[in-house]
């Protein structure tokens, strides 16, 4: 008889994969990319390893229509537009 231990399912870490368009990409959103196995070639920009998605806000929380950001394992994230900007995204200080 063999023993297995499950983890609750809030615990799992879920990590994606996604291709974007890419116009123009900032050189802090390329590092960021390429340190989780993604990379940026021909228009497109391959991500990897992102835990989660959500729409974009502006300072007021007004969600932007057509931008989008990644967080990635290390809480850093990126903001990609449909249109093909992608930036690093700056974290507020505490």
């Amino acid at each position: 008889m063999s023993l297995t231990t499950a983890l609750p399912v809030q615990d799992k870490v879920i990590r994606h994969m996604k291709t974007l368009y890419c116009t123009t990409i900032t050189a802090n959103a390329l590092r960021l990319i390429r340190s989780y196995e993604g990379d940026v070639k021909n228009g497109e920009a391959i991500v990897c390893h992102y835990v989660h998605e959500e729409p974009s806000r502006d300072k007021h929380g007004r969600v932007v229509e057509n931008a989008f950001k990644l967080y990635f394992p290390n809480s850093e994230a990126i903001c990609y537009s449909l249109t093909g900007e992608i930036s690093h995204v700056i974290q507020k200080s505490a």
